[in-house]
């Protein structure tokens, strides 16, 4: 996902947009430089299901309590 606009950042931002029940939650940004990332995610939209996929097959599943 470092290949895709934005970068790894950007993409882990776009990965959380993906499930629709999910909104962005940032806490603690007081760097300029993160704020464009979260615009850039924002204008950029959820990731593809492609990689979601690609991501579901290559990391572990997590235990969400």
């Amino acid at each position: 996902m470092d290949e895709l606009p934005g970068g790894i950042i950007v993409s882990a931002l776009r990965f959380v947009m993906a499930p629709k029940q999910n909104t962005i939650v940032v806490p603690g940004v007081n760097k300029k430089e993160h704020i464009n990332m979260i615009r850039q995610a924002m204008l950029l939209g959820p990731l593809d299901n492609k990689y979601i996929k690609i991501k579901n097959k290559t990391l572990p599943k997590t235990y969400l309590g």
